[in-house]
């Protein structure tokens, strides 16, 4: 599949490093996270290579990174976190084995689908015996400032995506931002709000709570011909009145902000060549009118669905 005249999703960066040995190897993994992500020690078993692989997207305002690896130990010590301090929020989303996490007395064990939220400039140890497979968020602590008007503690937190409908949809987003990350832009907007209510709980301020979870329902409904300002008051437990509120105060409208997401959708899936006719990706996508949407993507992407289509396939 090329890509080669496709519209890029904007101001986004994709890297990835695979490392795979010991010694010098580990050294270079080391060093790719403190430069990408995190800065962390990495310890592995004399008779086991480490064999790794993180990808990261790169956006103006935070990270999100996918994590494979081996059994190894990783820690960050108040060594590391005064030569690399990040002031950042670090949300890890586990997708594989259990393992086990240690920050200022605090422990737990992260199993498939729990969340646990950190401060990345307090020291915490990782022990990942039986390897790790994972998502990453980082944010830093000015840009929740700044975006949500809060001060997150940054306490360590463990949640269940299976119980916390915030971690359940920032799982979501961290896994749909890597598959689509060339093709779909990511709604940091809505990844800070989530990040920012499930570090600081309580103290979010409800607006930035209704809409973080409405931006949630959205993006999990975009498909659905039926979703409107109704049925996400409804999701969201608020009026209609208050929904379109909230939304107008980030600059753009309820109805603006669906067909914006709607049309990115379309993009990853004309650009993935999936579908036989730009019809299919407009319906895949929500759309109830393939002549709206036609007119809608020229008018965003500057290019025509139908041109995204011939291009991906070749």
């Amino acid at each position: 599949m090329s890509t080669r005249g496709v519209p890029a999703a904007p101001r986004q960066t994709f890297r990835s490093y695979a490392a795979s040995g010991f010694g010098d190897e580990v050294r270079r993994w080391e060093a790719y996270n403190a430069e990408s992500l995190i800065a962390l020690a990495c310890e592995v078993r004399d008779t086991e290579p480490l064999r790794a692989k993180q990808t990261n997207l790169v956006l103006p305002r935070l990270q999100i990174a996918t994590i494979t690896g081996s059994p190894h130990h990783v820690s960050r010590s108040a060594e590391l976190v005064e030569r690399f301090p990040t002031d950042s929020i670090a949300v890890y989303v586990g997708l594989g084995a259990d393992n086990r996490f240690t920050s200022n007395g605090h422990r737990g064990i992260i199993r498939r689908g729990d969340v646990i939220v950190c401060d990345a400039d307090q020291p915490f140890e990782r022990e990942l015996g039986h390897g790790v497979s994972e998502f990453a968020v980082k944010v830093s602590r000015s840009e929740l400032r700044e975006s949500l008007g809060v001060e997150v503690a940054g306490e360590v937190s463990l949640l269940s995506a299976r119980d916390n409908p915030a971690a359940h949809a920032l799982t979501r987003t961290a896994v749909a931002a890597i598959r689509t990350a060339g093709s779909r832009s990511v709604d940091e907007l809505g990844v800070l709000e989530l990040v920012g209510l499930l570090a600081a709980g309580d103290a979010t301020a409800p607006e930035v709570r209704h809409r973080a979870m409405a931006r949630a329902h959205i993006e999990e409904h975009l498909a659905d011909r039926a979703l409107s300002a109704g049925t996400v008051a409804a999701a969201t437990g608020i009026s209609e009145r208050q929904l379109s509120r909230i939304f107008a105060a980030t600059g753009v409208s309820l109805p603006q902000y669906i067909r914006g997401r709607r049309l990115e959708l379309a993009r990853s899936i004309l650009v993935a060549g999936s579908v036989h006719s730009t019809t299919d990706a407009a319906r895949a996508a929500g759309f109830a009118s393939p002549a709206h949407f036609s007119q809608a993507f020229q008018k965003r992407f500057g290019v025509s669905a139908g041109s995204v289509r011939r291009t991906a396939g070749d």
